[in-house]
């Protein structure tokens, strides 16, 4: 069946799901863009689809949740989105500083992209996010100040980047943070010592050779699986 003709079909459908045991192909078409207002999934991650998203995408207002992962798509993401699945993609450049934009995003994932540059100082106005995987990107520079808003994040996901400078004193005081992932990257200096950095439990740091001071098994073990970490608590 072709994925136009899918759209089609779903086009009255609160929820549009063709992902992972499909494997439609081409271009994504523009009449995503006129499904139903009520549309509040997108979820057609796993597929071979390539061009851009519809601006028109923008006007689904009742969208909170969008699945691209596993395809080669780029473009703009409407403002109101709460869930966000970018991963796996050919996506590629500086990540939109506009993603401050997505005041209502909980979960962000770009992991395994190509995206470059600096992570956007903007993405500290996404204060309601809990979820953040950035991981095998190639960002650079310092993991921003601004990152200190994110009051409610639980995971934070930058491994495998080139990211630099020393990590952040605030991430101590980030209550809810679990699960850190800052393996493989080039950061330096002391390691900090409470909160998360106070256990060797969803956390690490190998990778990152000219890190110094903390609990000495930072630097030599892998967090363990999300999932296997909520299975035990």
């Amino acid at each position: 069946m072709a994925l136009e003709y899918e759209l089609m079909i779903e086009m009255l459908a609160p929820k549009l799901s063709i992902n992972y045991s499909n494997r439609f192909g081409g271009v994504l078409p523009f009449s995503l863009a006129n499904l139903s207002t009520t549309t509040t999934v997108i979820a057609i991650g796993s597929n071979q689809i390539s061009g851009t998203i519809p601006d028109g995408i923008a006007n689904l207002v009742n969208l909170y949740a969008l699945g691209l992962e596993f395809n080669q798509l780029a473009g703009t993401i409407p403002r109101a989105i709460v869930l966000l699945d970018l991963s796996d993609n050919l996506l590629s450049g500086h990540f939109p500083a506009e993603v401050g934009n997505l005041k209502h995003l909980v979960s962000l994932d770009i992991s395994n992209n190509m995206f470059s540059g600096e992570i956007p100082t903007t993405l500290g106005g996404c204060t309601s996010l809990e979820h953040l995987s950035m991981q095998d990107n190639s960002f650079t520079g310092s993991i921003p100040s601004t990152l200190s808003s994110l009051k409610s994040i639980t995971e934070l996901d930058l491994s495998r980047n080139n990211l630099s400078g020393h990590i952040p004193q605030y991430l101590e005081n980030l209550s809810f943070l679990s699960f850190l992932n800052l393996s493989y990257n080039h950061f330096e200096g002391k390691v900090p010592i409470e909160s998360i950095f106070n256990s060797t439990k969803g956390i690490s740091l190998v990778g990152n050779e000219n890190l110094c001071g903390g609990l000495d098994e930072l630097h030599h073990v892998l967090p363990q699986d999300r999932e296997n970490q909520n299975s035990v608590s």
